[in-house]
C-alpha cells in the first residue's frame, strides 16, 4: 500500500482523512493486517511520513487497547497521550479535556482524573490550573533530550544493551582449592608459570602451585598464571576431593557386600519410624526400594532414592488396605441387606 493520495482542495482533503480514519475504527483484526503497512512500506516512506504514521499509529493503537481491555490501568496510556498532545507551539503543553480525553480511553472522567493526578505526584508532569477552561499538563523533560537525536540514548541508559557472550561453560565450576605447601621435586609447572623449579616450603600462598618471581616487572603476569596453575589443578582433582555432604549420607545409606541397602544413624530412625517400629517390614522395604536405586549413585542422590521408594511403597500399601477395606464394607453391607429382605419375606409367610 502506497501513501494515500490525497485531493488538493483542503475540505476535501479533510473530507477523505476523516473517512478514512472512521473507516479504519470499524476494520477487524484481519482487515487491518490485510490493510496497513508492509515493513518494507515502511521503509520507503519519508522521514515526516514516518513520523506521522508513528504517532498516530500510538493514538490508535492506544484506543483500540483500551477499548478492549476495560478493567486494566489506564495511566500508562495517559501519559502517553498526554506527551503526544504537548507536541504544541501554543501552550507547550497537552491541554485536552478530561471528559474527551476519558471517551478516546474508554474510561470515566473519573478514572483518566485519577491517573492525571497519580501522574503529576511521581512528578511525571506538572499541572497549570486555569480558571473557566482546562488544566495544562506539562511533561517533565530533561533539556538535554532536545540534542539527543533520538531516543535510542534513554534506551540505553535504562536499559543497556547486553554484551555479546560466548558459549556457555560444559565443565564444572571452578573451586580453587588448597595445594599442598611442599609438594614433590618433580611436580612441573606445565609451561604456566615459565619456572623449573617446585616452589620453596612455605610459600606464602597455598593457591600456587608453582613459583612466582614477585621481583619480576610482570608481578600482575605472575599472579595470573598462579591463578591458571590453581585453577587447572582445581578441574584436575574435580570428583576427587571429599565433599562432607555425600560423606554425611555414605555414613547413613550404603550397599553391603552382598549388594543389600543399609541405614543407620537417624536416617535409619526415619524409616523405622514410618512402619511403626516394625524391622522386618523395614526390612523388606528397603530391599524394595534398592530395586530402584543404582549401586553407583553418589551417596546424597541415594538417600534420597531409598527414601523416596521407601515412603512411595509405604503409599500403595496404604491404599491397597483402604480400598480392601473398603470391599470389604460394601460386601457386609449387601450380604445384610439380602438377610433383612429374606427376614421380611419370612414374616410375611407368618403373617399370612
Amino acid at each position: 500500500m502506497s501513501v494515500l493520495q490525497l485531493p488538493q482542495n483542503p475540505a476535501e482533503r479533510e473530507a477523505v482523512i476523516a473517512a478514512g480514519i472512521a473507516a479504519w475504527k470499524l476494520k477487524t483484526k484481519q482487515e487491518r493486517l490485510r490493510d496497513s503497512f508492509s515493513r518494507a512500506e515502511l521503509m520507503a516512506l519519508r522521514d515526516i511520513e514516518r513520523l506521522l504514521v508513528r504517532d498516530n499509529t500510538i493514538v490508535d493503537s492506544l484506543a483500540v487497547r483500551c477499548a478492549m481491555h476495560p478493567k486494566d490501568d489506564v495511566t500508562n496510556a495517559v501519559a502517553v497521550i498526554m506527551v503526544l498532545l504537548s507536541d504544541n507551539a501554543q501552550y507547550g503543553a497537552a491541554y485536552m479535556s478530561i471528559p474527551r480525553l476519558g471517551k478516546l480511553l474508554s474510561r470515566h472522567p473519573n478514572t483518566i482524573r485519577r491517573a492525571l493526578d497519580r501522574l503529576v505526584d511521581e512528578g511525571i508532569f506538572t499541572k497549570e490550573e486555569r480558571t473557566g477552561t482546562s488544566t495544562l499538563y506539562v511533561p517533565v523533560s530533561s533539556k538535554t533530550f532536545a540534542a539527543t537525536g533520538g531516543f535510542y540514548k534513554i534506551i540505553n541508559l535504562h536499559a543497556p544493551a547486553p554484551k555479546k557472550g560466548g558459549r556457555p561453560r560444559k565443565s564444572p565450576p571452578v573451586e580453587v582449592i588448597d595445594v599442598a605447601e611442599n609438594p614433590p621435586p618433580s611436580m612441573e609447572c606445565g609451561g604456566i608459570s615459565g619456572g623449573e623449579n617446585p616452589p620453596p616450603s612455605g610459600a606464602e600462598s597455598p593457591l600456587h602451585a608453582c613459583s612466582v618471581d614477585e621481583s619480576s616487572n610482570d608481578s600482575e603476569l605472575s599472579k595470573r598464571r598462579g591463578n591458571a596453575r590453581a585453577r587447572q589443578l582445581s578441574l584436575a582433582d574435580w570428583g576427587k576431593r571429599p565433599n562432607p555432604i555425600h560423606a554425611a549420607a555414605d555414613a547413613d545409606c550404603w550397599f553391603d557386600d552382598q549388594g543389600r541397602v543399609q541405614v543407620a544413624n537417624e536416617f535409619r530412625d526415619e524409616l523405622l519410624a514410618l512402619v511403626g517400629g516394625n524391622e522386618a517390614m523395614m526390612r523388606e522395604l528397603l530391599d524394595i526400594a534398592a530395586k530402584y536405586v543404582g549401586v553407583d549413585v553418589r551417596p546424597a542422590n541415594r538417600k534420597n532414592g531409598i527414601r523416596g521408594s521407601f515412603t512411595k511403597e509405604i503409599a500403595m500399601r496404604r491404599e491397597a488396605a483402604n480400598k480392601g477395606r473398603d470391599a470389604g464394607r460394601s460386601r457386609s453391607s449387601s450380604n445384610a441387606g439380602a438377610i433383612f429382605d429374606a427376614a421380611c419375606e419370612v414374616i410375611a409367610e407368618l403373617r399370612q
